[in-house]
């Protein structure tokens, strides 16, 4: 499914973890220079249906930032748990965009209401 989109998995990172000093880390599960996977394992029957969250893209969005990449592609890898059936979500541009200021904004409230500094975030969104 995902060479049907033009990514090679043998040509990228997998598990890489990665932290902005001040911010925020994480560990992402695939990407290369131009896109950034996270791969979800889901029910069999949740396959055809509607897949992808506003949790998701913010993740990617997040992830894009945090390895340095500028508006990589954002995909998420549904497999199903039994059968193994493969589903992608691709998020547009403007879902990413959307999803990073989200997050942005979401981590600066978590870190106001727990006391830790804003000042880095201001000039990082």
């Amino acid at each position: 499914k995902l060479a049907e989109v033009g990514i090679d998995v043998t040509a990228g990172h997998s598990e890489r973890s990665f932290c902005l000093p001040g911010q925020f880390g994480g560990k992402v599960d695939w990407h290369n220079d131009v896109a950034v996977l996270d791969f979800k394992g889901i029910d069999d029957s949740k396959l055809g249906g509607r897949l992808g969250y506003d949790e998701h893209v913010r993740q990617l969005a997040a992830y894009g930032k945090g390895l340095g990449l500028t508006r990589p592609r954002l995909l998420n890898v549904f497999i199903g748990r039994t059968e193994g059936g493969v589903q992608l979500r691709q998020w547009t541009q403007e879902e990413a965009d959307q999803a990073l200021a989200e997050f942005y904004a979401l981590l600066r409230f978590y870190r106001l209401t727990k006391g830790f500094p804003c000042n880095q975030l201001s000039e990082a969104a």
